[in-house]
């Protein structure tokens, strides 16, 4: 009899516990169902990347963490980093008709703000971040040759040469305006080496060197015939106080004989 009584209370206790579960596992259910569905749509997108997401609403998400609907959004991921380039322009006639080659090295990079993000992505987007940046490297690098080649055609091969700076930054103003369009900006942009085949520019250094060395030894005759001229000035001078000094000794015997 006591037995049955223990298992009666076991029983109901029992059935408690199932009804206080019962009531709360929708709640459980809900909760852990929200829960995985905020996982996989909580995107985190680095500082040096832009998250640029379309479908119900059209946003930018970069730095920072925030909720794409998967199906219905999609989100295209593209760098911010630095871009380095090489380029380079074989034979191009300078405005004297000398064929010169340049080679030269820039950075580029997305402008970090909506509206370039937007037109980098609309001009660059493919299926992985690295084939965009290969594309982005392939356009800057056909635009940089381009305006080289039309900048090159305006100057002469020594001004280009003597002027490097002053060739790169038209080179890079051109360019930036071009780029610019794309959503992108030239961060830093070199000419590392300008050359022909001719041998212009070694024929120029040729003179150069000539006419310094013509310089230096015309510079040496002078300062020799001007150390001769004052070594002669200083014998003439000596000689003549000795001339002085005897005649005022002759004078001075004279007066003593008188």
């Amino acid at each position: 009899m006591y037995n049955d009584i223990n298992l009666e209370r076991g029983v109901k206790r029992m059935n408690r516990i199932f009804e206080a579960l019962a009531s709360v596992l929708p709640i459980l259910l809900v909760i852990a169902v929200v829960l995985i569905l905020i996982s996989l749509c909580w995107r985190k997108v680095p500082q040096d990347k832009a998250a640029v997401i379309t479908g119900f609403t059209k946003r930018i998400i970069t730095g920072k963490a925030g909720l794409v609907i998967p199906f219905f959004e999609r989100i295209d991921i593209v760098s911010l980093e630095n871009i380095p380039i090489t380029f380079t322009t074989e034979d191009v006639m300078d405005c004297e008709g000398v064929p010169i080659t340049t080679t030269g090295t820039a950075v580029v990079k997305i402008i970090n703000n909506p509206e370039n993000i937007y037109k980098a992505v609309e001009q660059f987007d493919s299926a992985s971040i690295s084939k965009t940046v290969d594309n982005i490297r392939t356009t800057v690098t056909d635009v940089i040759e381009g305006n080289l080649r039309e900048i090159i055609a305006t100057m002469s091969v020594e001004e280009i040469y003597k002027n490097r700076d002053m060739f790169s930054s038209k080179v890079e103003d051109v360019a930036e305006d071009v780029l610019g369009r794309m959503g992108l900006q030239i961060v830093v942009l070199t000419i590392k080496d300008i050359d022909d085949k001719i041998g212009f520019l070694k024929a120029l250094g040729a003179k150069k060197i000539a006419e310094v060395k013509k310089d230096a030894t015309i510079a040496e005759a002078e300062a020799a015939k001007e150390a001769d001229i004052k070594t002669a000035e200083s014998r003439r001078l000596g000689e003549q106080a000795k001339i002085e000094a005897q005649v005022k000794i002759e004078e001075a015997r004279k007066n003593q004989a008188v």
